[in-house]
């Protein structure tokens, strides 16, 4: 089986301190994994790394992970929870199937042994009872499947008293084995070239989507550029997060002034053109036309 490699240190230490803090909390006493996780939760999700935690019995993943903040324009949520409910349905099998292979309390190998010993143990009884009629070769024969069929059952009773333990594979090796090579086949298919990449955390405590937010299908297809390292990436991002959010206050600062200036302008203007000029314009004017009126007809009498 071929294991998909990390592509950062720093999810694989994170990897070790949790199994350490595990390795900690169970040193002394046993505790269930539901408690387990009760006590150490799954780390949260954030830009570059989508948590889905397993449910309690470890049987599966939960279904309500899919954070449209982070994953909204990467991958739909309908093709989201579609590869949590494949997972699950592998691990439901792998369940299944540990849980059969639990109770069978017998090998099939031995039960195979002693029916054929009772098969055998009963043709030796047919044929002995014709022993006297045939001669020595059947006689022969008779008792050679006698003996095969004490063989047989001797060979069980070592077996069981030497107590062979049949090799019994843990869950958590099954599920190891399975997802991963679902994951790797998702990973090279789809999701290489859009720079994510999915990932079983070991012991199936939870479920990783990594996530380059540098990434794009042309140069980086293996979700890390060559020569650049992840955490590279991470502080670049934050490097232009944090210049982005510079530029934005500057440019609201700069907008705002210059609604300043140009507000204030036309509010000087406003207040430099009043209603009071304009009614002393307009009586001016009516006086003048009254002064002119006299006037003129002041002259008009005169010049009669």
């Amino acid at each position: 089986m071929k294991v998909i490699p990390s592509t950062s240190g720093k999810m694989e230490q994170r990897h070790r301190d949790y199994l350490d803090k595990i390795d900690e909390l169970t040193s002394n006493n046993y505790f269930t994994r539901g408690v387990i996780m009760e006590q150490l939760p799954p780390p949260e999700s954030k830009s570059n790394l989508i948590i889905i935690p397993s449910n309690a019995k470890g049987a599966g993943f939960l279904r309500d992970c899919y954070d449209e903040f982070f994953l909204a324009g990467l991958i739909h949520k309908q093709e989201f929870d579609q590869i949590i409910n494949t997972v699950n349905k592998i691990m439901g099998n792998l369940f299944s199937k540990k849980r059969r292979a639990d109770k069978e309390t017998t090998p099939w190998y031995q039960i195979n042994m002693i029916i054929l010993s009772a098969i055998i143990m009963l043709a030796f009884l047919i044929m002995a009872f014709y022993i006297p009629k045939y001669g020595m070769a059947y006689t022969i024969v008779t008792f050679s499947l006698c003996l095969i069929s004490m063989l047989l059952i001797i060979t069980v009773t070592i077996i069981n008293v030497i107590g062979v333990e049949p090799q019994i594979v843990a869950f958590e090796d099954m599920v190891q084995e399975e997802v991963p090579e679902y994951l790797e086949a998702l990973n090279i298919s789809k999701f290489a070239n859009k720079g994510m990449e999915w990932y079983l955390m070991p012991g199936h405590y939870w479920l990783e989507l990594r996530i380059n937010p540098l990434a794009t299908p042309q140069d980086v297809p293996n979700f890390q550029s060559e020569g650049t390292d992840r955490a590279d990436n991470l502080q670049t991002e934050e490097r232009l997060r944090t210049a982005l959010n510079e530029e934005t206050k500057e440019r609201m600062i700069t907008d705002k002034s210059r609604d300043q200036d140009r507000y204030g302008d036309l509010t000087k203007i406003l207040e430099d053109i009043s209603i009071e000029p304009k009614l002393e314009k307009k009586t001016d004017s009516k006086n003048y036309s009254k002064n002119d009126s006299k006037m003129f007809s002041h002259n008009y009498d005169h010049d009669e």
